[in-house]
């Protein structure tokens, strides 16, 4: 294995060319969203994100409670003498 000495300045040229070579887009200044602006956006997309999540799991709970309670009632039919 070839060790070499990995500047800041050499990172960041490879993580730009490995960024083009999977045709992303590279930055060549800060970005346009300031950090608080940035952070009110990803908690907004998390919210959104987050209620369809819970309503997914709510739904397969559902799914799963009437699934057992009609091989709870197709039990009970043979029983009853």
């Amino acid at each position: 294995m070839t060790t070499f000495a990995l500047s800041a300045r050499n990172w960041e040229d490879k993580l730009d060319a490995f960024q083009q070579f999977n045709e992303r887009d590279v930055l060549t200044h800060a970005g346009k969203l300031h950090a608080d602006v940035a952070e009110k956006l990803a908690l907004e997309r998390y919210e959104r994100f987050d209620a369809a999540r819970r309503e997914a799991a709510d739904t397969e709970d559902l799914a799963a409670l009437e699934q057992t309670e009609w091989h709870q009632e197709k039990k009970g039919r043979g029983r009853k003498k």
